[in-house]
């Protein structure tokens, strides 16, 4: 994150995590597969970022990083509601994975933005 030009913060534990989601807007937030309990299970911290206000949580980019999922799938991230899957093995390109999704996501919501920035909404 810090080569991508963000400032990072780690939470210690999900409780943690949860908690810095209700008072802080970040622009991007890193899932790790794993981290808030075993994998297929309910998620706590996915329940905040869902919880968050839609406005909020479009200007927030999600990336799920895990060992089930593969790097760049658009039906994993769908499901998982977040905007992008990185598998461990390609973490030593998440700058330009992320670099991609996020042009990605300013292609997909441009018209949006504009529309909402035209109609007073931004």
């Amino acid at each position: 994150l810090k080569e991508a030009g963000y400032a990072a913060h780690a939470a210690a534990n999900p409780a943690d995590a949860v908690e810095r989601l209700r008072f802080t807007a970040y622009a991007v937030v890193v899932l790790r597969e794993g981290f808030d309990g075993p994998a297929g299970t309910a998620s706590p911290l996915t329940a905040a970022l869902s919880d968050t206000p839609m406005a909020t949580r479009r200007n927030t980019h999600t990336v799920f990083v895990g060992p089930s999922v593969a790097t760049h799938d658009a039906e994993a991230a769908f499901a998982k509601s977040v905007d992008l899957t990185l598998h461990p093995n390609d973490l030593p390109h998440f700058a330009d994975a992320l670099k991609r999704s996020l042009a990605e996501t300013e292609q997909m919501y441009r018209v949006f933005r504009e529309t909402q920035r035209a109609l007073g909404r931004a």
